[in-house]
Order: C-alpha cells, then sequence, then structure tokens
C-alpha cells in the first residue's frame, strides 16, 4: 500500500478521462486558429464519447466532433451551440479470466446459501459501438441517428459477480418465479419476426433508431444542424447481429399460463396466439434490454472501464452482503405495491405484468437466507 506524501492532492493531477496509457488527443479548431490541445481520452472511452458526429463536453464548454484519426489518435473537434446531446448504442461481451477469490470472507458468512455465489476477478470485457442517437436537452426528444465506424474494443480490467446457481433457479422455477428460461416461439417465427420488421419500416417503434446495414455503410438519418446529409438504406438480407428485436406486447409466457388468451389452442401451440402481429413490437436492441429488465436476469456484475482495475472490485465483492441487506431493506421498506423506480426501477403497468417488487424481495431475501416477510 502506498501513501501520498506531497504537497495538496494528487487527484488534481490525474484526469480520469484519460488514465489509460494508450490515449487520443482532442484538438479544438475554431475559424482560422491553430488547433489547440484541450485534453486526452483513453482509447477504450472513445466510442463511448468521442466518435464522429459526438457531442463532447469538456470544462462546460460544448464541441461536436468533426473527425477522428483512430490510427494516428487525434480527434478534431470544434465549439458549437446545439441543444442536443448524442448517446451511443454499444454491445459489450464479457468473459472470465481468473476468479481471484477461493473462499469466503469473515463478513460474508451471512451469505449462508450456497445456491448463490459471489466472486470478484479478472474480466475482459469486449465492445463495440454500432451507432448513436442525438437527443434533445431537456425532453430527451429524438433528433436523428448516426453510425459509428470503429474497431471493437478489448478492456481487461477486474469485476465483481452474483450468479445465482441451477438449485437456486429450479427452487424459483418451482415457486413460479422464474421467468428466463427461453422461450419456443414456434415453427412460423422467423417470418413473423421479419414481418414485423418490416411493418416497422426496419426502426425501432420505441425511439426510432433504424436498423444498421453493418460496417460503415449504416442506414441513418441525422439532423441537418449536424452538418450531415440525411440517409436511409433497407437492410433485407442483413446478418441477424445487426436486425433490430421483436418483442412479445402480451408476455409469450402470458398465453402458455392463461388460456383465455389462446381460445382453443392447447397450450404447445400458444405461439400461434401470441405471435400475431398485433401483439409484436419493433425494438433496438438497447430498448429491448430495458423492456425485458425486469425479468430476463441469471446474474449480475459491476466493474471498472480502467485496465487492470483500481480496487474496486475486491472491495465490492467484500461489501456485496452489506448492500444485499441494503437492497432488501430498500426493497421491503418502500410504501409501494409493485414496485417504482425508487426501489426496484421502473415497472411495466399492464395487465401482465410481473410483480417485481415480489419477486425482488424474494429473490433477495434466497441470497440473504432471510425469510420473506
Amino acid at each position: 500500500r502506498c501513501y501520498w506524501a506531497g504537497a495538496g492532492t494528487p487527484a488534481t493531477a490525474i484526469s480520469l478521462r484519460s488514465a489509460a496509457a494508450d490515449r487520443v488527443v482532442i484538438q479544438a479548431s475554431q475559424g482560422d486558429e491553430s488547433p489547440q490541445v484541450i485534453g486526452e481520452l483513453d482509447r477504450f472511452s472513445v466510442p463511448l464519447l468521442l466518435y464522429e458526429g459526438a457531442v463532447y463536453i469538456h470544462e462546460g464548454a460544448t464541441y461536436l466532433v468533426d473527425q477522428l484519426d483512430w490510427a494516428g489518435g487525434i480527434a478534431h473537434v470544434r465549439p458549437v451551440d446545439v441543444d442536443f446531446y448524442t448517446r451511443p448504442s454499444i454491445g459489450e461481451e464479457v468473459v472470465r479470466l481468473r476468479v481471484a477469490d477461493v473462499g469466503s470472507s469473515d463478513n460474508q458468512s451471512e451469505i449462508r446459501n450456497p445456491k448463490s455465489e459471489i466472486h470478484w476477478g479478472d474480466v475482459r470485457v469486449i465492445s463495440r459501438a454500432t451507432g448513436y442517437k442525438m437527443l434533445r436537452r431537456g425532453t430527451n426528444e429524438v433528433l436523428g441517428f448516426g453510425p459509428i465506424d470503429l474497431p471493437e474494443q478489448t478492456l481487461e480490467t477486474q469485476a465483481c459477480w452474483l450468479t445465482f446457481g441451477q438449485a437456486l433457479i429450479d427452487e424459483l422455477r418451482a415457486a413460479g418465479q422464474w421467468f428466463s428460461d427461453p422461450n419456443d416461439y414456434g415453427p412460423e417465427w422467423a417470418t413473423q419476426r421479419d414481418a414485423a420488421r418490416a411493418r416497422a419500416g426496419y426502426r425501432c417503434q420505441n425511439c426510432g433508431a433504424p436498423e444498421p446495414v453493418g460496417g460503415s455503410s449504416n442506414g441513418v438519418t441525422v439532423p441537418e444542424t449536424a452538418n450531415r446529409k440525411p440517409v436511409l438504406r433497407p437492410v433485407e438480407g442483413s446478418a441477424i447481429g445487426n436486425q433490430h428485436h421483436v418483442h412479445h406486447k402480451i408476455p409469450f409466457r402470458a398465453f402458455l399460463a392463461d388460456p383465455s388468451l389462446r381460445p382453443g389452442l392447447p397450450a404447445d401451440q400458444a405461439w400461434r396466439a401470441a405471435n400475431q402481429l398485433g401483439n409484436l413490437v419493433t425494438l433496438c436492441p438497447a430498448c429491448h434490454r430495458r423492456a425485458e429488465a425486469t425479468v430476463r436476469v441469471s446474474s449480475g456484475l459491476g466493474g471498472v472501464a480502467t485496465p487492470a482495475g483500481v480496487g474496486y472490485a475486491a472491495q465490492m465483492w467484500a461489501a456485496m452482503p452489506e448492500m444485499l441487506r441494503a437492497a432488501y431493506d430498500l426493497v421491503t421498506g418502500c410504501p409501494c405495491e409493485r414496485g417504482c423506480p425508487g426501489c426496484v426501477g421502473p415497472v411495466l403497468e399492464h395487465a401482465y405484468a410481473l410483480d417485481t417488487k415480489a419477486l425482488a424481495r424474494d429473490l433477495l431475501a434466497k441470497c440473504l437466507a432471510h425469510e420473506a416477510q
């Protein structure tokens, strides 16, 4: 362990945006003036903040990224006054490399249930940005979209994770509290899925994002305020990984459980009723993740976007029992009926919505070896 012995504090001399050794220099130019270096950003964060077309905030000033020289490590920006901000869409895959803890710490004695496991260790994060949205400040109105054509990024760091074992999953399934098993959508699902995407014009019906074609030829529409020509291309024949998702408005599981939703059909034919176009909505991956966030979960992971980590994962692992207890107390103490943004996050409100609060409470109780109250 090291202790700072200098005058002042070291925090003022270290930028959290450029903690990594591989950085991109940010050059700002205005009119005929020579470009000035205003900062640096670690390369892993560039697809998040500094892609071409991004609105970049630096010391309270707003800049638009005009050009990114990825190989040369230079981003060219210019000051702008715009009423929108940008948000990228990034897909990530996390690969476990090494489990650092091999036993239980003393303060984890309360997690006696062997059906859930808490670990920390080294992980590899593989991410790729595919496009971005432009949203109006204040209202979050979607103004347009743009492509991000950057290489796949790899970061090795540390993380802490909580995993539900098969025994716990079986227990939840038997109690009717497990909803993350994959569904069999029937033999005609591919046809109905394509029909739903075509009906939506290959756009997300929640935010309006178009399907990417792939690579640098992504189909996009962008406001004229960003000085980019609007383009829109169909995606017939595109790879399944680039296609938008199709989501059931009334959950597929409801058709299995409620015969009134599938008149005259046995449970193994529920897909015929569930997959009607009127029950399908096309969503981009980001919107679909939000729609499924409360029902499809088998583990939780937290980490830091810093090479090799900075020690937070180990501390999170040690503090996990306290964090789970605090979460349990928060959920059980909240006066809401079925969940709210103050305890379990935003919840769906329709006749077939899950009782997210009860599910979260019971799951936390099982992880903590409490008895649900």
